[in-house]
């Protein structure tokens, strides 16, 4: 259950964050969310965020692109020779995972680091 509840705030917080305060969200909150829950690996954490903003950004690009019927999408297939206007939308989704994956592992060593420095 926590896992399912650390993906959903991830998702939602980023997806609100992001209409509001632009892209640059997609970095702080997964950051902030695995500071706050971290797992027992940064992989893991790194999955978390990855898949979670996968999911958004392709999403949302796909949303943007139906508002004017494809029609940049198809010129942008048409200029790097892709097959189909999918590839560019499981680009953007792969990006903005690995942003998200790099804010979620930060988040992730930034706990570990901290909790360690106290012990200390």
């Amino acid at each position: 259950m926590k896992k399912f509840i650390k993906f959903m705030l991830i998702t939602l917080g980023t997806w609100l964050a992001c209409y509001w305060f632009g892209w640059r969200m997609t970095v702080l909150i997964p950051m902030a969310i695995t500071f706050i829950l971290p797992e027992r690996n940064v992989i893991l954490d790194f999955l978390f965020c990855f898949f979670s903003i996968f999911i958004v950004w392709t999403g949302y690009s796909y949303f943007l692109s139906s508002t004017n019927h494809h029609l940049l999408t198809d010129r942008m297939t048409s200029l790097f020779s892709m097959s189909n206007s999918i590839t560019i939308f499981t680009i953007t989704g792969i990006i903005g995972g690995l942003i998200a994956g790099a804010g979620g592992s930060t988040g992730y060593f930034l706990h570990h680091f901290l909790k360690n420095k106290e012990r200390s």
